[in-house]
């Protein structure tokens, strides 16, 4: 990957200014072409294992907006109203429903092992498993909590928003939120 100008400059201002820059000058990073590549760790880096760790827990999520953006076309299609985001409710969920107490959560393939599509890393395998693992046990916590404070908990998986399933999820969602008069 070759990193351009103007990227380069604005990552170099951000994690560390003259320490990136004079890293850059002593190491000397050229392209790696696909037939060079082999194992991960014996392409070069710029940065310590310490600086890298630093400057990688500096990177913030920008959230799942795709995802969220898709739910709230398919909410408003279906003429769900209520739902709030970004809302102080344990486990942050991605839709609040004050009125309905209840709470829906987007939940992607890959982060949270979708059990139809999740992929696992073949590089640091140790890590990626226990990562998922921690994923997995948090949603648990986070849905049981919920449940324990009297609020329904909506989880809806990544390609649950796709064309071909939709279906199905706006089946869920009305029962959901519009329960039939018995």
């Amino acid at each position: 990957m070759v990193i351009g100008c103007r990227p380069l400059a604005r990552a170099i201002k951000f994690f560390g200014g003259r320490e990136v820059a004079n890293a850059m000058k002593t190491k000397h990073v050229a392209p790696i072409k696909p037939s060079e590549r082999g194992d991960i760790s014996e392409q070069t880096d710029v940065f310590t294992p310490e600086k890298r760790s630093e400057v990688m827990s500096r990177v913030r999520s920008r959230g799942n907006l795709r995802t969220e953006l898709a739910l709230i076309k398919i909410f408003r299609n279906l003429r769900i109203i209520g739902w709030r985001r970004n809302q102080p409710v344990f486990g942050k969920p991605d839709f609040v429903f004050w009125k309905e107490r209840t709470a829906v959560f987007v939940d992607g393939c890959f982060w949270h092992c979708c059990p139809m599509h999740a992929t696992w890393p073949k590089n640091n395998a140790a890590f990626w498993e226990e990562k998922f693992a921690k994923n997995r046990v948090r949603d648990r916590l986070v849905t049981r909590t919920l449940k324990k404070r009297n609020w329904r908990v909506l989880r809806i998986w990544e390609h649950e928003l796709k064309r071909s399933n939709r279906a199905k999820l706006d089946t869920r969602l009305l029962k959901a939120f519009r329960p039939s008069a018995d």
